[in-house]
C-alpha cells in the first residue's frame, strides 16, 4: 500500500455474467466514484485516437465502420476465435486503460477527502492491472446462472456463451487472487448484503490507514 497517497483503491473483477456490474451500480448509488475499465476503453478508442490507429494498423481497415468508429463487432468475432490477435489487442489497450484509470483516481482523490475508489474491470487480472490496487473483490456465481445471464444479455446461444466464458480466467483463479469474494447466485437483497459486509470492513481500514497515516506524520 503507497502510504503517499490518500486514497484506498479497490478493484472490483469477476467472470462474465456473474455480476461485477451490479457491484458498481450499487456502490455508485451509496457514492462512491467507480471508473469503469470499459468506459475507459471506449474513450480510448474513439475516431481518430492514438489506439485506434494503432488497431488499425494491426488488424486492417475491416476494424473500422465507415463513420470511423471502431468495428467492436469485427473485433470481438476475431478474437474470440483467434488467441493470438487477442493478445495484440490487449497489448493495445491494456496499459492505455491502465494509465488512464490511476490518472482518473488520483484527479478524483486530489480534490476529496481520503477516499474509496472503486475500478470495475472484467479483465483486472487477465491485463496485470492488480499491482495497484489495495484490495480486490471478485464476484463468483455458479456457470450454469453465467451462461444465462450471458444468452439473456447477448442474444447468443449456449455454446457462444461457453467460448465467451473460455476466453477469460476461471473465476475460480480470480477468486483465489481476491481479498473478498460475492456469490451471485440468489437475490439482489443477499448480493447488497454481502457488498455492504465488504464495504464494512473497508471502512474500517480506511479509518485505521488515516489513524496510521496521521500519526507517522
Amino acid at each position: 500500500m503507497d502510504t503517499a497517497k490518500n486514497f484506498l483503491y479497490v478493484g472490483i473483477t469477476g467472470g462474465v455474467g456473474a455480476g461485477k456490474s451490479l457491484a458498481g451500480k450499487l456502490l455508485q448509488e451509496k457514492g462512491y466514484k467507480i471508473i469503469d475499465s470499459d468506459q475507459i476503453s471506449r474513450r480510448i478508442t474513439e475516431p481518430n485516437s492514438p489506439i485506434l490507429e494503432k488497431i488499425t494498423a494491426t488488424f486492417g481497415k475491416q476494424s473500422i465502420k465507415d463513420d470511423g468508429t471502431l468495428n467492436r463487432a469485427f473485433l470481438r468475432s476475431l478474437i474470440m476465435n483467434d488467441a493470438e490477435a487477442r493478445k495484440k489487442l490487449e497489448q493495445i489497450t491494456h496499459p492505455e486503460i491502465q494509465k488512464q484509470s490511476l490518472h482518473e483516481a488520483k484527479a478524483y482523490a486530489s480534490k476529496h477527502t481520503f477516499s474509496l475508489i472503486f475500478y470495475e474491470a472484467p479483465l483486472l487480472f487477465e491485463a496485470n492491472a492488480q499491482a495497484d490496487k489495495d484490495y480486490i473483490i471478485c464476484v463468483i456465481a455458479d456457470e450454469k446462472i453465467r451462461i444465462e445471464r450471458i444468452i439473456n444479455r447477448d442474444k447468443c446461444s449456449s455454446e457462444e456463451a461457453k467460448k465467451i466464458i473460455s476466453n477469460q480466467w476461471p473465476q475460480e483463479k480470480k477468486a483465489e487472487l481476491s481479498d473478498f469474494i460475492i456469490s451471485n447466485n440468489k437475490t439482489i437483497q443477499e448480493f447488497e448484503n454481502q457488498l455492504q459486509a465488504i464495504l464494512d470492513r473497508l471502512l474500517i481500514f480506511k479509518n485505521i490507514y488515516i489513524s496510521t497515516s496521521s500519526s507517522s506524520d
